[in-house]
C-alpha cells in the first residue's frame, strides 16, 4: 500500500507514511497570517475532493513509474510527503522493486481545517499559501509488487485493495494544490 498502504508494499522502501512533524509555529508569523485577508476554501466535498483525487492520482503515477520527478505533480518540494516518497522510491528502485496497478480512490471528506504554518508563509505582509488539513478515507487498489532476480524471471506479489482514513496536509500556492503530508489517522 502506498503511504497509507505503501508501508507494507515497499518491503523496506517506506513511502510518505512518515509521521514527520512540521516546525513549531512562530507567534509573530502566526499573528501576521491571522491578520491576512481570509481566503475562500474550496467546496467541501466537491472541488476540494477533486483536487485531492488529482493529487493522489499523480502520486500513484509516480509510484507506478518509480519516478521521483513525477512527485512534483503531487507533492510540495521539500515537504515531508516529498522527502518520504522520494526516499522510498529511491530505495525501491535500488532494491529492484517495481509496482504495477497502484491507484487511489478518495472517499467523502470527514474533516477539514484551515491552518497556517510559518514555513509556507510567502511574504512580509503575512499573506501566503493556504494550508488545509483534511481527513479522508482513501482506497488503495490491489496492485503487484514485482521483484527482478538476475537468476530467474521476475516474480510478482499481489497486494490486496484496502481503505484507510488518511490525514492529508495540502498546500495551495498560486492556485495550485500540492500534498505536504500524508499519514494514517491514529
Amino acid at each position: 500500500m502506498i503511504g497509507l498502504s505503501l508501508l507494507g508494499l515497499t518491503r523496506g522502501a517506506e513511502p510518505s507514511q512518515a509521521n514527520q512533524s512540521l516546525p513549531s509555529a512562530d507567534p509573530v508569523q502566526i499573528a501576521a497570517a491571522e491578520s491576512a485577508p481570509a481566503r475562500v476554501l474550496p467546496v467541501r466535498d466537491g472541488e476540494l475532493r477533486q483536487h485531492i483525487q488529482e493529487l493522489v492520482d499523480a502520486r500513484a503515477l509516480a509510484w507506478n513509474e518509480l519516478d521521483i520527478d513525477a512527485l512534483a505533480a503531487a507533492t510540495a518540494g521539500g515537504s515531508p510527503a516529498f522527502r518520504a516518497d522520494a526516499a522510498a522510491l529511491s530505495q525501491a528502485r535500488a532494491s529492484g522493486l517495481t509496482y504495477e496497478g497502484i491507484g487511489f480512490d478518495v472517499g467523502e471528506i470527514q474533516d477539514l481545517m484551515a491552518i497556517s504554518q510559518p514555513w509556507v508563509i510567502g511574504s512580509d505582509k503575512g499573506t501566503g499559501p493556504l494550508v488545509l488539513e483534511v481527513q479522508v478515507p482513501i482506497e488503495t487498489s490491489s496492485y503487484d509488487v514485482v521483484t527482478a532476480d538476475l537468476k530467474e524471471a521476475s516474480a510478482a506479489t499481489r497486494e490486496p485493495a484496502s481503505t484507510q482514513v488518511i490525514n492529508l496536509r495540502l498546500l495551495n500556492s498560486d492556485e495550485t494544490w500540492r500534498l505536504v503530508q500524508w499519514e494514517l489517522t491514529n
